[in-house]
């Protein structure tokens, strides 16, 4: 965990802040741009290790396989927010759109025109219609249609 201290003297109007690095933090070993799937070559721990997680709770473990938000510098600390589940539809690729209702299910090819992860919200065009849809990604990474997700 990063901890902030602040410095100030009573006779002057310098302030100065400074950061310290605590519990066996985990840091990037290169530069990742956003996107990037993290790989164990991509990460190590400095300072004093207690268990496998550092003072955030995250651990080495739990990090590879993950998908950085943003770009990450070489040197930085790496946090929970800086990382997600990679994601199962790229934009521009063919994608299973699925319509269930009741008894009813209607299956149909679409092309995503977002990125999502499960769970995210996307646009993808209808190849026969040609029409626009809104649907949720879901594990297997087609995208669910219909009136749940207006």
């Amino acid at each position: 965990m990063r901890s902030w201290v602040f410095i100030s003297f009573l006779l002057g109007t310098s302030v100065s802040w400074t950061s310290a690095s605590v519990a066996g933090d985990i840091f990037v070993t290169r530069t990742l741009r956003a996107n990037t799937v993290l790989t164990a070559s991509d990460l190590e721990r400095r300072g004093p290790v207690n268990g496998d997680q550092d003072a955030l709770g995250l651990d080495l473990a739990s990090l590879i396989g993950q998908e950085t938000r943003q770009t990450v510098f070489k040197g930085q600390r790496i946090s929970a927010r800086d990382v997600a589940p990679p994601a199962l539809i790229e934009r521009n690729q063919l994608v299973l759109l699925v319509f269930s209702q009741g008894g009813l299910s209607i299956e149909a090819e679409g092309r995503a025109l977002d990125r999502g992860r499960e769970g995210d919200l996307i646009q993808v065009m209808n190849l026969s219609s040609r029409s626009t849809v809104v649907g949720i990604v879901d594990a297997f990474g087609a995208v669910q249609v219909g009136k749940k997700n207006q």
